[in-house]
């Protein structure tokens, strides 16, 4: 919403320091500057991501299919054969590529989304 409409109820706040952003992004930006120490500890570089702890760096590095191998890929999609770590994302992809179910749509411009984000 804030990136196509320039809309938003959220703010982002530093947790070190206070300071109050509109976008996310802002606040990664401010991190990474000011607080570099305590960013450095919770980034992902292929994936050029900052996280607020260690333990969501660690969540991620778990979750996201960049860092797994394929043998971490447990779950197959019986039509096109693409694997992927949880079923949740399974289910995603084959409601997104192959039934074409259009679950997210943004309330303002109608644009169909293959996940719900909240910004």
């Amino acid at each position: 919403m804030f990136t196509v409409h320039k809309v938003s109820n959220r703010v982002y706040s530093c947790p070190q320091c206070g300071k109050v952003y509109n976008a996310r992004s802002g606040l990664l930006a401010h991190t990474a500057s000011v607080h570099r120490a305590a960013a450095a500890a919770a980034y992902c570089a292929p994936c050029r991501t900052h996280f607020r702890t260690r333990h969501n760096l660690r969540h991620h590095l778990n979750t996201h299919s960049r860092h797994a191998s394929d043998t971490d890929k447990k779950f197959a999609c019986s039509v096109c054969g693409e694997r992927f770590l949880t079923k949740t994302r399974l289910r995603d992809h084959v409601d997104w590529d192959h039934l074409k179910n259009a679950k997210h749509k943004c309330d303002e411009c109608g644009k169909v989304c293959v996940s719900h984000f909240i910004s």
